[in-house]
């Protein structure tokens, strides 16, 4: 179908339209997608395809050489994310904006450790590829108290961030004051996304809005990226999002589908809601920020469990090939 006349394209006249997905040839294939957003899932999915056996390998390999500079990480752990990073290497070409490449989830809760992993990242993708536009990477980082106080550091140092896991206004205020460039807000649970029985009964339009109009209220650089859809419905829904990361089934039906096929209207047409007054000197101690974000504690933490899993499970892959090719770490 001509891409001047899809709901992709009408999409994209409202909001910039991100891949949620690490595969490159998804990326090729869906003119002027802006953002790749990746994570241990996504990574998980791709590296599960036999013709990224070379890859994986060569990460390996790699975790071997380049350990001296990276202290205090398994080398398994550094294959996966040298795998991780290579593949947004792949769909970089073909993305306008920037590649989003997230932490270790086992440290969402140990600021340092979270820290250790960003740096180890950004120095990942200035070393595999010393053309790439440092300038283009965005470290994703869990959206708990020790992952923010991670965010605002990296802001300091230069490194842009996105809070991920993003359930409740709270958690968006204190990321945009941590210098976060992207929040991140899950539409859905993760579960939903993982568990084709599961339905999140739940879902939070209500945040993805109200986080956009109180940063331009409060005239904060801080850009709502929504996340976790189910349906090409809930994505237009919120058409006028700052930013929006779509899965391959939800593009592929965006851009099969007419522009003039009948749509929902966009939250962001409706009145503004009175907003939030959220004293951000209050988030900073850590027994009110999870008193205040009491709400989406179970999604937070299912999601970083989800994401743990997920990690473990790249790890194991890479163990399993590291057997089945000799590549023994300890040689």
């Amino acid at each position: 179908m001509s891409e001047q006349n899809t709901l992709l394209n009408f999409l994209q006249s409202k909001t910039r339209v991100d891949c949620d997905t690490l595969d490159s040839e998804v990326a090729r294939k869906y003119k002027n997608l802006v953002d790749c957003t990746s994570n241990q899932a996504l990574a998980y999915a791709e590296l599960l395809k036999p013709h990224y056996g070379g890859l994986l390998e060569e990460s390996i390999r790699q975790s071997r050489q380049s350990f001296g500079p990276f202290g205090g990480v398994s080398r398994d752990e550094l294959a996966v994310e040298i795998a991780m990073v290579k593949l947004s290497l792949r769909v970089a070409p073909h993305i306008c904006g920037m590649v989003h490449m997230q932490t270790n989830p086992r440290y969402a809760y140990d600021t340092e450790e979270t820290l250790s992993s960003a740096f180890r990242i950004v120095t990942l993708y200035k070393s595999l590829d010393t053309a790439f536009d440092a300038s283009r990477i965005c470290v994703k980082i869990p959206c708990t108290f020790e992952g923010l106080q991670a965010c605002r550091v990296l802001h300091a140092s230069g490194v842009k961030t996105l809070a991920t896991t993003v359930f409740t206004i709270e958690q968006a205020v204190l990321a945009a004051d941590a210098g976060c460039h992207y929040i991140a807000p899950y539409l859905n649970a993760l579960k939903a996304q993982v568990d084709d029985s599961y339905h999140d009964p739940n879902p939070d339009f209500n945040l993805c809005v109200s986080a956009q109009r109180y940063f331009e209220h409060h005239h904060l650089g801080t850009q709502v990226l929504a996340a976790s859809f189910s349906s090409t419905e809930d994505i237009l829904r919120l058409a006028g999002i700052h930013h929006m990361t779509v899965p391959p089934p939800l593009l592929e039906k965006l851009d099969d589908t007419p522009a003039s096929a009948p749509k929902p209207e966009s939250l962001f047409q409706a009145d503004s809601e009175s907003l939030p007054e959220i004293s951000v000197t209050y988030l900073y101690h850590k027994d009110f920020f999870l008193k205040a974000i009491e709400r989406g504690q179970y999604k937070l933490s299912q999601a970083i469990e989800i994401f743990c899993d997920m990690q473990t499970k790249l790890e194991s892959l890479v163990e399993n090939m590291r057997k089945d090719k000799g590549l023994d770490h300890s040689r």
